[in-house]
């Protein structure tokens, strides 16, 4: 059994803001690299697949995910690529999360991902996440034909739909890739404004409802409690802070998402 990790590899500088004085230090990041890294930890293997860009940074966030025995195999390194960094504050307020685009360099699309790595098989597990889609019709078209033939080969797919529409719009097309993906999805993620951009859906308790989620899983997170969970025809509510201080929201629904897969 392997997991295959595909998305986004950022940069996280953490900010600590002292009277006379700031700190920055340095963290892996990234919706796919965050699940990656922590599965890893689990100790389950792990390809991850997506781009780094041909920079000390880029060499930085190579060196953390083998450090922790992520395969890189898959992650592409482009020359002249963006600086894909988010920068909090200790408390986890974020305080920007967009590629630094310098001069002379391009963003990274999902086309450069390299989709060409052995397809998955019955008993491996395959993560994307909705921050990789973007309008791209041939990059998306790529990433469509992998998920279906890891599906036809009986992999077991999970999808954060992390629709990041403040990047990438909402565009008809676009939306048209999340819906695929999302039917594809035997575990399927994201918070209450995604659900309803992607279903256009008002009360969330009543539309999981009305879903067929036969062997399936659909969780339903935001900042506030609770979790909903749908398994099967049962809905759950799970409460998630009750006695617990947050000290930093930063990545958590990534280690959220991580948890799920590893539990299932």
């Amino acid at each position: 059994m392997r997991v295959f990790c595909i998305g986004d590899i950022r940069g996280d500088l953490t900010v600590d803001l002292r009277p006379g004085r700031a700190s920055v230090t340095t963290d892996l990041g990234g919706t796919a690299a965050n699940v990656a890294l922590l599965l890893s930890k689990f100790g389950l293997p792990v390809t991850l697949a997506g781009t780094v860009p041909d920079s000390e940074l880029g060499k930085f966030l190579i060196s953390e995910l083998e450090r922790n025995h992520v395969d890189t195999s898959c992650v592409k390194t482009t020359a002249g690529g963006s600086f894909p960094i988010v920068i909090v504050t200790k408390d986890g307020k974020e305080l920007a999360s967009e590629p630094w685009i310098l001069p002379g360099t391009a963003y990274d699309g999902i086309g450069d991902i390299p989709f060409r790595l052995a397809c998955p098989g019955p008993e491996d597990i395959v993560h994307v996440t909705g921050a990789v889609i973007e309008n791209d019709r041939d990059g998306n078209s790529e990433l469509l034909a992998f998920l279906e033939r890891a599906k036809a080969n009986g992999s077991f797919i999970s999808f954060d739909i992390n629709a990041r529409e403040l990047y990438f719009g909402t565009s008809a097309d676009r939306m048209s890739v999340f819906a695929r993906c999302a039917s594809l999805a035997d575990i399927l993620t994201g918070s209450v404004s995604e659900f309803r951009l992607l279903y256009g859906c008002d009360d969330i308790r009543e539309f999981l409802e009305g879903l067929d989620a036969e062997g399936r899983i659909i969780a339903v997170r935001d900042q506030a409690d609770p979790v909903i969970v749908k398994h099967g025809n049962r809905i759950d509510s799970v409460p998630v802070t009750e006695g617990i201080q947050v000290v930093n929201p930063t990545g958590a629904g990534d280690a959220f998402d991580a948890a799920l897969i590893y539990a299932h």
